[in-house]
């Protein structure tokens, strides 16, 4: 009889158990797996927005690095091309890869399309034809929106132009 008691004070687990567990622990998994394609499409376009919004700056700076005159406000276009088909040491590219064309104006700005052929990035520009600061130097309000293919821009910034009388 003590053999017998001893039999069913054993524990353990029993196969129901088990298929139990593993089939908790298989939704459980399931759920966490949908979540890493998410993460990487995050992470991926977290990326682009921080490319952009270096390529942002960097064209920026580039275009409010001069000072222009009131003639050159006429056609921006010519100096923009001038001024975006530099070098870093100041010398013109051969290659250009930068085309800027006007693409509408209105009474409150005007708006240039600047594409480079070695990038899948466009921009555009606005000039803003009220000037924010009179003085020996005028500023004038500029908004640049990098697009990567679409219609909504992935990144913007603002900056002045200076413009000498």
């Amino acid at each position: 009889m003590k053999i017998m008691e001893k039999y069913h004070t054993q524990r353990g687990l029993t196969l129901v158990e088990v298929l139990a567990a593993l089939v908790i622990l298989g939704i459980v998994f399931i759920g966490y797996m949908t979540i890493f394609p998410q993460m990487t499409l995050t992470n991926e376009k977290t990326e682009t927005k921080l490319d952009t919004m270096n390529l942002a700056r960097e064209e920026m700076s580039k275009l409010t690095s001069l000072t222009y005159t009131e003639t050159d406000l006429m056609n921006l276009s010519n100096k923009f091309m001038i001024v975006l088909n530099v070098n870093d040491q100041g010398m013109p590219e051969p290659t250009k890869p930068y085309t800027v064309t006007m693409t509408g104006e209105n009474t409150e700005y005007k708006s240039y399309k600047v594409e480079n052929k070695n990038s899948d990035y466009t921009f555009t520009v606005n000039v803003f034809n009220v000037e924010e600061l009179e003085g020996s130097v005028s500023l004038y309000k500029v908004i640049l929106k990098i697009y990567t293919g679409g219609t909504t821009p992935n990144s913007e910034t603002y900056g002045y132009l200076k413009v000498s009388i």
